[in-house]
């Protein structure tokens, strides 16, 4: 193994370790200490900086302020191909329209009714949040697993630990059943596909990933169809038909790199 693959393998494990122990101390310290569900909110929310802590404070350490800049300038670029905004709000709204359909609810009928100004204020919010998140896992660690291996598998590994992350969230804040986790986490390597094949698209744009991620959470809490509320039943649908989806995109864009060989946007 050459010293270069090493020490990228070493960068990644270093990132993800800052990433999980920032998050998960501060996820876990109210539930050590029986904190008040208003307190655990804070902490709730506070969480989600670990992948941000952990991807610049990586890049500080091991490429110094020049790669610390290259980063942080990267979070405010809005340079990509505009084509690329028509995926990125309509692919989770069209799934969980057919998640409707099934369920036999007017998806058109909720997006109308849904209060604007509650809508818009949670939209903020989940963008920022989404943001926290997006410059570590795509921003810094996709970016170093795709140098590795091909998009497809970066995707898969990405999202285990991606999915993995979240764990305090699902068992002491969602109060997931433990059965029900693994299907979260499916969920989660299986929408990992879908965020690398718009990221490696939009010339690793972090600004995309951040608004398609934002736009999940906002489907997730608005839009799920009543009748099929259950988490089980749920996300039994959600990963059927993102599994179909991500099917569609390997099949037309190739595992290597989820997008066109003759896209100018090179990673």
């Amino acid at each position: 193994m050459s010293e270069k693959r090493k020490n990228e393998i070493r960068n990644l494990l270093i990132y993800f370790s800052i990433t999980y122990i920032i998050s998960w101390l501060i996820w876990l310290f109210p539930i050590i200490f029986n904190f008040s569900n208003i307190n655990r909110f804070v902490f709730y929310a506070g969480g989600v900086i670990g992948p941000c802590i952990g991807a610049y404070l990586t890049t500080l350490i091991t490429e110094k302020t020049e790669g610390f800049k290259i980063l942080w300038k990267r979070v405010w670029s809005f340079k990509f191909d505009k084509k690329w905004l028509i995926p990125t709000l309509f692919m989770m709204p069209f799934i969980f329209l057919v998640l409707n359909l099934i369920a036999g609810e007017n998806f058109l009928s909720k997006v109308l009714t849904t209060n604007p100004s509650n809508l818009i204020l949670w939209a903020i919010l989940f963008y920022i949040a989404a943001a926290f998140e997006e410059v570590g896992w795509r921003g810094y660690a996709l970016d170093r697993l795709q140098s590795k291996t091909n998009a497809f598998f970066s995707s898969l590994i990405l999202g285990l630990v991606w999915g993995l992350w979240h764990l305090p969230l699902l068992i002491y804040y969602w109060l997931f059943p433990i059965r029900f986790i693994y299907l979260y986490l499916i969920f989660v390597v299986f929408l990992s596909i879908m965020f690398t094949f718009l990221y490696n698209n939009t010339n690793r744009n972090i600004f995309i990933v951040t608004f398609f991620h934002a736009i999940i959470n906002v489907l997730l809490s608005f839009f799920t169809p009543l009748k099929i509320a259950d988490r089980d039943i749920l996300y039994y649908y959600l990963n059927s038909i993102i599994l179909l989806m991500d099917i569609i995109l390997i099949i037309i864009f190739g595992p290597k790199k989820l997008k066109r060989e003759n896209d100018k946007n090179t990673l």
